[in-house]
């Protein structure tokens, strides 16, 4: 299938009736409605502070001192 080009879409659609533009403007907006909920339900963001309790009592930089310290 041919990838169309954003000038080609826009030229088809300048053939559309209003009342099918109307209709292509509500599935577009649906469609990106549902993309939008799709990424919020995946947002790594969700994700801070998991697993905090395992480094409560680790001094940071003390840790990366010795992480360093092994690569030599």
């Amino acid at each position: 299938m041919k990838t169309m080009t954003y000038d080609e879409v826009w030229d088809m659609t300048r053939q559309l009736t209003a009342n099918e533009l109307l209709q292509l403007m509500q599935d577009i907006s649906r469609y990106l409605q549902q993309q939008t909920q799709l990424s919020n339900a995946t947002s790594l963001l969700e994700l801070e502070g998991l697993g905090s309790e395992i480094w409560a009592d680790v001094d940071a930089q003390n840790y990366v001192d010795q992480e360093r310290a092994s690569w030599q």
